[in-house]
């Protein structure tokens, strides 16, 4: 299992690459997770990136 920083580099990378899609889903896994299994919802994906990464500092 890939640890948290390693999935926040993974997510850049995709939000890098174009992928938005791949990223959403990515980062609703990271942030299910973070959250406790609670979604959050309603973000774009460089709102998803930025608040991925204020978690991680």
């Amino acid at each position: 299992m890939a640890t948290t920083k390693e999935n926040y580099y993974f997510l850049h990378n995709l939000l890098a690459a174009g992928k938005w899609e791949e990223a959403d889903r990515t980062t609703y896994t990271i942030i299910s997770g973070l959250a406790g299994g609670t979604v959050l919802r309603g973000f774009d994906n460089r709102e998803h990136l930025t608040f991925a990464m204020s978690i991680n500092t």
